[in-house]
């Protein structure tokens, strides 16, 4: 694994950590009402999608740069 690898996977894990804390709140407030009234399912499932593409997008560039310097040297 190069060292653009494995940032690109270190970037990967920041950004999911990153969004699980910022619901952490959210989910704490479910637990205390015991209730799910007011999640929108296709905003969360939209959100889940946006994280998605976003950690595809990194692993992308970075693998594409890699291989850029690769060719290069």
């Amino acid at each position: 694994m190069g060292v653009l690898e494995f940032i690109s996977d270190v970037l990967s894990v920041i950004t999911i950590l990153l969004c699980f804390i910022q619901k952490i709140p959210q989910i704490v407030n479910l637990f205390k009402l015991k209730s799910a009234v007011g999640i929108n399912l296709y905003a969360l499932l939209l959100e889940l999608t946006r994280y998605m593409l976003c950690v595809c997008v990194i692993r992308v560039i970075f693998v594409y740069t890699c291989t850029k310097i690769h060719i290069l040297a």
